[in-house]
């Protein structure tokens, strides 16, 4: 990764021209930034970049700081009245250009998203060097705390949650995603919520910890209304047809022991109805995969108890489902799963009268749960474990 950067910069160089070139040693290099609310209602905006006095490839292992020789990375911060005045203030401390185009993770502290990210999320958009294909997320507590992590696999804790996040088993959101999200029907949005580990006390600096996604944030209008844990993120996500690398476990249906099913392909619908005036949404969602873990002793090769597994394992998806949108329309009224696309998509008409309070509609919406799950195979291994005990 740092060739390319390298790369790139070679060939800003050259096509650039000598009146508007500038050398890679007078940039720093911006990985990750941080934004937070301080306590008088200033933006604190603080950034991680290359250090250049450290070398190596940036995918390795090893450790990032607030600076220092031996970091991979530095993290500095600037206050100001908004995100660019408080930029501005931070480039007084960077004696290099501050380069941005290289930045792909953008964390937004609790409180400020308590207090809405509209006006900061402007200056994101607009700025000429956003990724459009950056990865957004909210953080417990301050989000600089995240840039000062020192993981034991990567150098930059920054690279750490993008990489979470790209492997899809929780939320993934980029800047485009949010921007469309933002200017929606509904105006609601979700973005990933991360929180620190504890350091491992069993590690030779004792300081080792890693960032990770824990859940989601809920937004309404831009503010944080609720944060959703990990098994209600995943029911929502079966609502939105974004399963892509989950896991099922079941308790036996029959006895002891505990079936875990891996759908390789999982799929959902929304159906809106309106009948006799009232407005449901039935989810449709189907599941295939097979059974990576038997700790029962139940013969899975029989169908007659596949079938049992299987209604088991469409019970438990219909209660995450339910649960989760219970949690998002009792909790926090808050449309994050396109419940009011769906219903201006089909019933346009019918939708314009109830548009502009859709938010009082969404309370009264019924919700109809229809999961079909089927498993196609019992593994490499079709013997049950306990079949030996």
């Amino acid at each position: 990764m740092f060739r390319v950067v390298l790369s790139l910069f070679l060939s800003l160089s050259l096509l650039s021209g000598c009146g508007n070139s500038r050398e890679l040693n007078q940039y720093a290099i911006v990985l990750g930034t941080a934004i937070d609310l301080t306590e008088d209602g200033e933006i604190e905006l603080s950034v991680q970049f290359l250090n250049p006095e450290a070398g190596g490839n940036i995918s390795g292992g090893g450790g990032s700081g607030g600076g220092g020789n031996g970091s991979f990375s530095i993290v500095r911060t600037g206050k100001g009245l908004t995100v660019s005045d408080a930029a501005s203030k931070l480039q007084e401390l960077i004696p290099r250009k501050l380069f941005w185009g290289h930045c792909k993770v953008f964390v937004f502290g609790e409180g400020l998203v308590k207090e809405g990210i509209s006006d900061v999320l402007d200056y994101i958009v607009r700025a000429p060097y956003t990724r459009e294909q950056a990865k957004l997320f909210v953080s417990k507590g301050d989000a600089k705390q995240i840039l000062y992590v020192q993981p034991p696999m990567e150098k930059v804790s920054s690279r750490v949650i993008r990489l979470l996040s790209e492997l899809n088993i929780l939320m993934s959101i980029t800047v485009i995603d949010f921007v469309q999200m933002m200017i929606s029907v509904s105006n609601d949005s979700y973005l990933p919520y991360v929180d620190i580990l504890p350091p491992n006390s069993a590690s030779e600096s004792g300081q080792e910890t890693v960032p990770f996604i824990t859940g989601t944030a809920v937004l309404k209008h831009g503010k944080l209304v609720g944060v959703l844990d990990d098994r209600l993120t995943r029911g929502i996500m079966w609502m939105k047809n974004d399963i892509k690398d989950s896991q099922v476990v079941v308790k036996n249906p029959l006895g002891k022991g505990s079936i875990t099913l891996s759908p390789f392909q999982a799929t959902t619908h929304l159906v809106p109805i309106i009948k006799n005036g009232q407005w449901k949404i039935i989810v449709k969602s189907r599941a295939k995969g097979e059974i990576i873990e038997n700790e029962t002793n139940i013969d899975l090769m029989n169908p007659q108890i596949v079938r049992i597994v299987e209604k088991q394992i469409e019970n438990d998806i219909s209660k995450r489902i339910q649960k989760s949108f219970n949690k998002l329309q009792k909790d926090m009224n808050a449309d994050i799963v396109d419940i009011a696309e769906t219903f201006e998509r089909k019933y346009t008409n019918e939708f314009k009268k109830v548009k502009d309070h859709w938010d009082e509609k969404f309370k009264n919406i019924q919700l109809e749960i229809d999961v079909d799950a089927h498993i196609t195979g019992p593994g490499l291994f079709t013997i049950p474990a306990n079949h030996y005990k």
